[in-house]
Formats: C-alpha cells, sequence, structure tokens
C-alpha cells in the first residue's frame, strides 16, 4: 500500500474567481512563497537532526524525538518517507477539536521498523494521549506484542499498514507468552476508533488463539473499512468487556481462526452488551465467521447484512450453544462475495465486481459515510457490503464525497475532516454546520492574529501534477481576510499562488491550476493574518 510520489517543478498559475452574486472574473498570479509554522512539526530519517527544532526548515530525526516534547493540542506531526527504528511513546493530549496528529505526509512511504528490537514490551507505536490521530503508517515489529497500542481515549488509528507483529512465539497455550495484536487499546479506554487499516500476518504459522489482527477492548470503540487477513487468531476481535462496540464494513479473510470473535469479561449473567455487527465481508476462515463466547452473547447487540462465505465451520457461533444464530441476525448473505480478484494472501484486488451481492445489500445501522479510498457512501440505491463502495465507472472510486473516479470532492458532510489538518498556525479545523456551500457541513479554521493559519491534506493526490485544477469553495465570517491556495512539495517547500480577498458572508470560488514543484506532498490553502474564521467546502481535485 505504498503511496506514489509525483514529479512536479516551478511557478505561475491562474486562479478563476467566482464571487456569489457577482459573476466571474479571471485573474493571473505568480510567485511562490514560504509558509511559516506554528503549531506543525517535522521529522525526517534523512535529512533530520533530534537536536534540531523541529520546523520545515529544521526537522528532527526521528519520529520518537517528537513524540517526547510537549506538544500543544492541534500540533501536526509531519513525517518525510524513510525507516524509522526506535519505538514511540506519545503521551501528549489534544482536545476534541484540536487533536494532536501524526501522520505519514506520504502514506505508505514511512516505515516504523522494529524489526532488530528482540523486547516484546517495545511497541512500534504507544500512544497514552486523548484525542491522537495516527494515520499513514506502515508498521511491524515481529518480536512486539502489539503494532500500534492506545491507552488514550477518543483516539483515531486509520490507513496504517501494521503487520509482522509477535512473529516470535514459544508458548502458544499461553495468553502471557502470546498475546499480540497489530492494532488494540485497553479495557479502561473509552470512544477509540480504527479505521481503514490493514492488519495482517500477526502471531506465528500456525493457529494461535491468543495472536489477533486488531483487537480492541475499550468502550464505544469503532472499527470501519479495515482489512484483516492471515492472522494467527481471529482477524477482528473485542475482549473484556466492551459496552456498545461498533464492526462495520470490515473485511476479514483466511485467519486461522474466526473472522470476528467478541467475548466479555467472564460473566455469562452480566454480558458486554451494544455490540453492532453489520456489513461486514467474511470469508476463508479457519473456524467460524463470527464467534459469540456466552459472556457477550446479549439481547442487545445488532447483528446484520453481514456476508459470510467458505469459512471451515459454522457462519455464527457461540460457546454455550449448538447450531446458534443470534435471533436478531438480519439479512445475512451466504454466497461468493463478488470481489474483483479475491487472493487469501493479501495480494488481491478487494474491491466489488458490478454483479457482486454486497452492492447496495448493506444497512444504514453502523456503517460509516465513507469507504477505505474516501468514497462517499451510498453510490447506488443503498451501502455496500465491506469496506469498499462500488463505483459505477469501475474504478477505485474517489475520496472524501467524491463520486468516485476522475476527482475527489471534501464535502465533510460525514461530520468529519476527511484528513483535512491544520497545517500550521493556530488553524485547529472542525466541521461545522454554521455555514455551507452544499449540504450542510463545511471546514472551519481559526485565523491567528500572530501569523498565517492554513489547512490541507497529504491524501488522495495521485493525480495532481502540473496543470491540474483544484477547486476551493471559501467563506469569510469578517472583512479584510485573503486567501492563498498553495501545494507543498515533500522537502516542505510551499508554492502559494497569489492571495484573494474575500468578501464577508459570501461564498468564494477559487479555481487554481496547479504549478510544478517537485514531488507534491499536499495541497492547502493559506489564510492571512487577523482574527475570526474561514470555512471551506465542496474542496475537489483530480484523482486518475
Amino acid at each position: 500500500m505504498r503511496g506514489r510520489g509525483r514529479a512536479l517543478a516551478a511557478a505561475c498559475s491562474t486562479v478563476a474567481l467566482a464571487l456569489a452574486g457577482f459573476g466571474a472574473q479571471t485573474v493571473v498570479l505568480s510567485g511562490s512563497a514560504s509558509a511559516a509554522d506554528s503549531l506543525d512539526r517535522y521529522v525526517s530519517a534523512a535529512n533530520g537532526k533530534d537536536s534540531n527544532d523541529g520546523t520545515a526548515g529544521h526537522p528532527w530525526a526521528t519520529i520518537a524525538h517528537a513524540a517526547a516534547q510537549d506538544l500543544p493540542a492541534g500540533t501536526t506531526v509531519h513525517v518525510a518517507d524513510g525507516t524509522y527504528t526506535d519505538p514511540v511513546e506519545n503521551d501528549n493530549d489534544g482536545t476534541a477539536s484540536a487533536y494532536i496528529t501524526f501522520t505519514a505526509d506520504n502514506p505508505g512511504g514511512v516505515l516504523i521498523d522494529l524489526s532488530g528490537d528482540d523486547n516484546p514490551d517495545d511497541f512500534p507505536f504507544e500512544n497514552e494521549g486523548d484525542y491522537v490521530r495516527i494515520t499513514g503508517f506502515e508498521v511491524t515489529a515481529p518480536y512486539a506484542k502489539q503494532g500500534i497500542h492506545l491507552s488514550g481515549d477518543y483516539d483515531v488509528v486509520d490507513h496504517n499498514d501494521v503487520h509482522d507483529i509477535r512473529r516470535h512465539v514459544d508458548d502458544c497455550d499461553s495468553s502471557s507468552a502470546a498475546n499480540g495484536d497489530a492494532l488494540g487499546d485497553d479495557s479502561n479506554t473509552v470512544g477509540n476508533s480504527f479505521i481503514a487499516n490493514i492488519a495482517h500476518d500477526v502471531g506465528p504459522d500456525g493457529q494461535c488463539e491468543y495472536a489477533h489482527g486488531i483487537y480492541p477492548s475499550g468502550t464505544g470503540d469503532v472499527m470501519q473499512n479495515n482489512i484483516a487477513y492471515d492472522n494467527s487468531g481471529s482477524g477482528l476481535r473485542f475482549n473484556n468487556n466492551p459496552v456498545g462496540a461498533t464492526i462495520s464494513n470490515n473485511l476479514t479473510f483466511h485467519n486461522r481462526q474466526h473472522g470476528i470473535s467478541i467475548s466479555g469479561d467472564g460473566d455469562d449473567d452480566d454480558p458486554s452488551s451494544g455490540f453492532v455487527i453489520t456489513n461486514n465481508i467474511i470469508v476463508d476462515n479457519g473456524r467460524s465467521g463470527i464467534y459469540v463466547r456466552a459472556d457477550a452473547d446479549s439481547d442487545d447487540n445488532e447483528y446484520g447484512h453481514n456476508l459470510f462465505h467458505g469459512n471451515a465451520q459454522d457462519d455464527f457461533s457461540n460457546s454455550d450453544k449448538d447450531d446458534w444464530t443470534p435471533e436478531n441476525a438480519d439479512d445475512e448473505l451466504d454466497e461468493d462475495p463478488g470481489l474483483v480478484d479475491y487472493a487469501s494472501d493479501g495480494s488481491g484486488d478487494y474491491h466489488l465486481t458490478a454483479d457482486s451481492p454486497c452492492v447496495n445489500a448493506g444497512t444504514d445501522e453502523g456503517a460509516p459515510d465513507t469507504d477505505f479510498d474516501g468514497v462517499k457512501r451510498p453510490q447506488g440505491d443503498g451501502r455496500d457490503i465491506g469496506p469498499y463502495e462500488y463505483v459505477s465507472d469501475g474504478g477505485s472510486g474517489g475520496g472524501s464525497g467524491g463520486d468516485g473516479g476522475d476527482s475527489v470532492t471534501a464535502g465533510f458532510e460525514d461530520g468529519t475532516t476527511q484528513n483535512w489538518s491544520g497545517y500550521y498556525g493556530s488553524a485547529s479545523p472542525v466541521v461545522t454546520t454554521d455555514v455551507a456551500y452544499e449540504g450542510t457541513h463545511a471546514l472551519r479554521f481559526n485565523l491567528s492574529s500572530s501569523g498565517h493559519s492554513a489547512v490541507g491534506t497529504s491524501t488522495n493526490l495521485g493525480a495532481v501534477t502540473a496543470g491540474s485544477t483544484v477547486t476551493y469553495h471559501v467563506y469569510a465570517a469578517q472583512s479584510g481576510t485573503t486567501v492563498t491556495p498553495f501545494v507543498r512539495d515533500k522537502s516542505y517547500t510551499a508554492t502559494m499562488a497569489g492571495s484573494v480577498a474575500l468578501t464577508q458572508g459570501q461564498w468564494t470560488t477559487i479555481t487554481w491550476t496547479v504549478p510544478s514543484v517537485s514531488s507534491v506532498g499536499a495541497i492547502g490553502l493559506d489564510a492571512s493574518s487577523g482574527t475570526g474564521t474561514v470555512a471551506i467546502d465542496a474542496l475537489t481535485w483530480p484523482t486518475s
């Protein structure tokens, strides 16, 4: 799942400016500028030193050093391509409106590799902070018990590829000796989300009931759009009396035990409850599709619209009942899922074909509003089953809120920031319903009285090359605000268009022709210093 860099280089851009109620005009802008940074920090294995200050021009060398600093809420730690071999421990907290984010600026291009560390208690990424996001990393640690572990609340772990964890196990009969997972959290945590991750090859080659793909235990945790395969235990596992967990639109296949397994804390009379298990594709697993231990068999659990195929045992199984199917299991399917190219070793293409029984067969209950690729759900008459939403042109889809194929649109209608984050200044972007260009949601960010502020994204940039156009819809709540589109290369140098003055209380449409820069790393929007807020909505750029 490696990201692809794009070669770009140089200088001039055109902005077509359409002011609401005033027709349209075209303004030719040129030149570039370097953006100041405040809450952004940078890490580069190739060019950094831990004695540096972590700014764009003086990055740190290790993620571990970055995490050990006092990072204020709203900080984004940008990690450049490379291999990082030190375990990362973060205990900094964000807030609900200003997450601390650790991001691989080129998703898949950053490897955290602890292959040379034989201490099972050294985790590649240990997060103790609340409101922290970890996104875009490849992680491996064959001796470690866990790949990414959370002991904080309301954290988000998304779009990571975590594999070959706990491969060296001496005794699979002992939970203390064999316990392992790619991603997970503690049982006393609340509200963590595991979204669009890949978890595979956890545990030894044989069956081992203590080594699983994704293994959360917290109250109200969410697992959506994940892919788990070739794990010694179950692909997706919940334990330790979690309450109100959601497991939806995942693909779990070729695991040596169950596709999905849930259990409580051993009290059959007071079982774990509130599970929502919907829209999952569960195929080719060594035991049951969904296994429910008696201490998690609650009447409050909801099952529905899951597809089972080729599992060695029953679709459903219960530790205390024979031939069991939950009474509240609705519209389950038992047939081939109709994937483009199923391969049990993870090398296939797991998008849906046009005639897949998963198309339009899902339920809204527990389902995310976008898929693994960021495609808006639903694309047809209903939501699809599995991590990918079928796109009628046969492509893998566009991004957040997009129609798929040729472009991606960030519309923020799912209530998330859709991979747009604060790039410098005190931007602290949040989704708002106070104003919107389309629909009911937009992304709002703060101006900074001490300097510029900006938001941007480093995801879904496959076709943003020189000559591409990016469309922004921008709204200023106050007068005197100017904004500037930018593209940033992977050396953290931003090439800016000219400034565009916004009209207070009106939406401005900016269509920008992307200039040439070296190896595009992000696109975004810079705002002038001042007080107040700026909103953006319906942002569109090409993806193929």
